[in-house]
C-alpha cells in the first residue's frame, strides 16, 4: 500500500520510500488470480483502517504448501492498517478456521462495522454450496446468513445500512437463469439474522 500525492502541475507521484507490504511477506499471493480476475479478493474499508484478503493458506512458518498449486484452501485474513505507520497494526485469520473451502469477495459495509464474504466450506469441493457470512469487526462475532437456504451465491454488492438492518445484494442462478436478489439482515440482536430474501 503506498499514498499518491499531487505536484503543483497536477501530476500523480508515489513514493516508493512510503510504500509497504500488507502481506507481511508471506509466500503467497493476493490476488492469486490473473489481472481482471482479481478485484473479489480484497477489498478496503472506506476509512482506510481494514484491509480485507482472500489468500491460499500457508504452512504454520509463513511457507508455501506442497499443494498450494491446486489448493482450494483459501481463507480470508483482516489486516487493520496503521494510517501513520508503514506497519500494519494486526493481521488475523477470520475465516477457515473450521472449514477449508474457498472464501472470497470480501465486501465492508458503509459503517464499517461488518465484513461480509462468500464462503464454501469443504475443501476440494468446487460444486459446494457458496453461502454469504457475516463478521462483526468490533465482537468478532462470524455467522453465515444463508446456512440454511438452499442457494448459491455468487456475489455480493453492499446496499444499505442502518442501526437496524443491512441490505446486502446478490447475484444467484435460479431455475438456470442469473437472477439478482436482495437480502435483509436484522442487526439490532447480538447474532444478526436473514429475515427476507427476495428477487428483484
Amino acid at each position: 500500500i503506498g499514498a499518491l500525492e499531487i505536484t503543483s502541475e497536477g501530476l500523480l507521484t508515489l513514493d516508493n520510500s512510503k510504500l509497504y507490504d500488507t502481506m507481511f511477506g508471506l509466500e503467497s499471493d493476493c490476488p492469486s488470480k490473473g489481472p481482471g480476475q482479481s478485484d473479489e479478493e480484497f477489498n478496503i474499508s472506506s476509512d482506510g483502517k481494514y484491509l480485507a484478503i482472500a489468500k491460499r493458506r500457508t504452512n504454520d512458518d509463513n511457507t508455501q504448501k506442497s499443494d498450494m498449486a491446486w489448493s482450494t484452501d483459501v481463507p480470508i485474513y483482516l489486516i487493520e492498517l496503521s494510517l501513520n505507520s508503514s506497519i500494519p497494526l494486526d493481521y488475523k485469520l477470520i475465516s477457515g478456521v473450521d472449514w477449508h473451502g474457498v472464501n472470497n469477495c470480501p465486501v465492508f459495509t458503509s459503517d464499517n462495522n461488518y465484513l461480509l464474504f462468500l464462503s464454501m466450506n469443504r475443501p476440494k469441493y468446487e460444486s459446494d454450496k457458496t453461502e454469504i457470512r457475516l463478521y462483526n469487526l468490533t465482537t468478532g462475532l462470524l455467522i453465515s446468513l444463508t446456512e440454511h437456504i438452499d442457494l448459491s451465491f455468487h456475489c455480493i454488492e453492499f446496499g444499505k445500512c442502518t442501526n437496524e438492518y443491512l441490505t446486502i445484494y446478490s447475484v444467484v442462478l435460479y431455475h438456470g437463469v442469473s437472477r439478482i436478489f436482495r437480502l435483509t439482515v436484522d442487526i439490532t440482536i447480538s447474532s444478526p439474522i436473514l429475515t427476507n430474501i427476495e428477487i428483484m
